[in-house]
């Protein structure tokens, strides 16, 4: 065996190590934004209504992610968003 094929090996072995560590990473990631999306509804149906800020708050997030996250959940039906702008606020 000559060396570019054992450094064709490692790369390769190097590659996979990487790949099943990102898709890891990714898992991760995934189930912290469900926990958080289900902490938001939980929030919800306490409260009656949140709006971005309070989120924040709560959270300790940044508005955009919440953004994101509130659109996410309105777009799957399991809040309503009411207002605009500041006054927007999010409810069952």
């Amino acid at each position: 065996v000559d060396e570019a094929e054992v450094q064709k090996q490692a790369e390769g072995k190097l590659k996979e190590r990487l790949t099943i560590l990102q898709q890891k990473g990714n898992q991760k990631k995934a189930a912290k934004k469900q926990a958080i999306l289900q902490r938001i509804v939980d929030i919800v149906r306490t409260q009656g209504r949140i709006n971005n800020q309070q989120a924040q708050k709560i959270l300790h997030l940044p508005q955009s992610t919440l953004s994101d996250y509130f659109q996410e959940l309105v777009s799957q039906g399991l809040l309503k968003k009411e207002g605009k702008g500041k006054a927007t606020y999010y409810h069952l």
